[in-house]
């Protein structure tokens, strides 16, 4: 995967209905009201499950800030790589998160009100479709990100503007 700031992620048809699988096996297993992947940047990827009453965007882009700082710490006391499982207990919501290697994270969303679920269980079904989506994502042909506006095609539209206006 390209880590340029400019990037957007892309995900093909066949990659993105792999991912919802696991995603929604994951919710079923769980019982989460909501699960959500995202990116360190705080772009939501891919979300199963509605949540009323969150700003979901918002609680990514939080918890963005949290992994970037764990990858920074990661990198300072030297190790290659790093998983990072995050549990809130709040009055309203529970929630789990945890990174997949330094570009993706996983949130998994529990309403309290509808139910409590034991930690152990969740972090066990969640480590397995961590590994899951880890095969998934490092594929780079079925996974990838790419500019959304190239450098040759920037190339190609200067010239033809060029021809244009002389």
């Amino acid at each position: 995967m390209n880590t340029d700031d400019n990037d957007l992620i892309f995900i093909s048809d066949e990659r993105y209905s792999t991912i919802m699988g696991c995603l929604t096996k994951l919710r079923l297993e769980t019982g989460a009201e909501s699960i959500l992947l995202a990116d360190i940047k705080g772009q939501l990827i891919l979300k199963v499950g509605e949540i009323v009453g969150l700003d979901v965007a918002n609680l990514v882009s939080l918890q963005a800030g949290g992994f970037a700082t764990t990858f920074e710490m990661s990198k300072y006391l030297g190790e290659q790589a790093s998983t990072d499982l995050n549990f809130h207990e709040g009055e309203y919501y529970d929630i789990y998160s945890s990174n997949l290697g330094e570009k993706l994270f996983l949130t998994l969303i529990f309403d309290r009100q509808v139910q409590t679920n034991p930690i152990g269980m969740v972090w066990l079904y969640t480590k397995r479709t961590i590994h899951e989506l880890l095969e998934i994502v490092s594929i780079s042909d079925k996974f990838d990100t790419e500019p959304v506006i190239n450098e040759e095609f920037t190339t190609s539209l200067k010239d033809e503007l060029d021809n244009v206006f002389d």
